[in-house]
């Protein structure tokens, strides 16, 4: 399995945005918690399962996807 290597700055937005999901409870921590763990490394490391789990609790919220995650994604592909 090939994770993906963020930059520090993808780290710090992608976290600013799950703190208020974790603080709230919006999603179970079976869910949320594999991602926030990885989300408090510097560069965090996620396979593409989880950048799509992540993707997927930020739509179902209907939170703004940042654009890097599509580019991940998607845009590396075509």
């Amino acid at each position: 399995m090939q994770n993906i290597k963020l930059t520090q700055s993808q780290t710090q937005e992608l976290k600013t945005i799950w703190v208020p999901i974790r603080r709230n409870q919006l999603v179970d921590d079976r869910k949320s918690a594999p991602i926030w763990v990885r989300l408090n490394q510097p560069e965090a490391q996620m396979s593409r399962a989880q950048m799509f789990a992540c993707a997927t609790i930020l739509a179902d919220l209907e939170l703004d996807i940042p654009q890097f995650i599509h580019d991940i994604l998607y845009g590396a592909e075509q």
